[in-house]
């Protein structure tokens, strides 16, 4: 992506730069892009779009008619963090107009748009194309279409680095212009980063799962993936079969072993 001065986002599949916040931050949010999403250029179909021009909207947010709950709160979403960084109230509509940032599936929105604008073809893949007047955020799934909205917030400059608004990083820019065309899937279906003995109190366990969804963590294909061994292979058919010691908490044997 060829990033423009001022406030101006362009280009095809690359991320804006990281902020210099800090060596080992900078390391730790390199490790998450890595695990998170595969991005792939599709250049040559884009325009500078217009989202707002000294701290007014010049576009609605729109969904489409059949747009689920999910759908409607990510469009919110959107209009929050955008009137962050604009100071501009963004309206979230059903009703498609001449400017505007439409969100949506593809089954949604593919009698507006061409063939050759599809998302890729993956559970959770989506495309951000903007093209002078209106800003596609396609995806191929609801989940993929809120990777898409988090992903085209990644380009406009906002950071979730840590789960606490402390370590949030909003630009403030009144007049703000993308010229994107950017096709994103996971290079992993299932992805995550998670706290040693889980978050501790309600708000802690709430700021992760805003963090997971900000940073485009998990995914389509769940994983039971901590301290869950004996949940996919019996201790009592290891220690017939392996010679494995089991130690035990009360009647059941824990997954903790010797091997002798």
């Amino acid at each position: 992506m060829k990033a423009y001065a001022g406030n101006h986002i362009g280009g095809c599949g690359h991320r804006s730069p990281l902020r210099p916040v800090a060596r080992y931050v900078g390391a730790f949010v390199a490790l998450i892009a890595v695990n998170s999403v595969s991005v792939v250029a599709a250049c040559g179909h884009s325009a500078e779009t217009v989202l707002s021009q000294d701290g007014v909207p010049q576009c609605t947010i729109v969904v489409a008619e059949q747009a689920a709950p999910a759908g409607l709160e990510l469009a919110r979403e959107l209009a929050h963090w955008l009137q962050k960084i604009t100071g501009g109230q963004f309206n979230v509509s059903k009703e498609l107009s001449d400017q505007a940032i439409v969100l949506g599936t593809w089954d949604q929105w593919q009698a507006s748009l061409n063939v050759s604008d599809q998302p890729p073809d993956s559970p959770e893949g989506y495309r951000i194309r903007s093209d002078g007047k209106k800003v596609w955020v396609i995806a191929r799934t609801e989940l993929g279409l809120q990777h898409a909205v988090y992903g085209f917030l990644e380009n406009l400059g906002c950071r979730w680095y840590f789960p606490d608004p402390v370590w949030t990083v909003i630009p403030h820019s009144a007049t703000l212009v993308v010229n994107l065309d950017q096709m994103a899937s996971p290079a992993f279906g299932y992805r995550r980063i998670w706290y040693g003995w889980g978050p501790r109190t309600e708000k802690l366990s709430a700021d992760y799962q805003n963090w997971l969804k900000h940073n485009r963590q998990l995914g389509h294909f769940q994983v039971a993936c901590g301290h869950s061994y004996d949940s996919h292979i019996s201790p009592k058919s290891l220690c017939r079969t392996s010679g494995m010691v089991f130690l035990c908490r009360g009647s059941s044997p824990a997954i903790s072993a010797l091997h002798i």
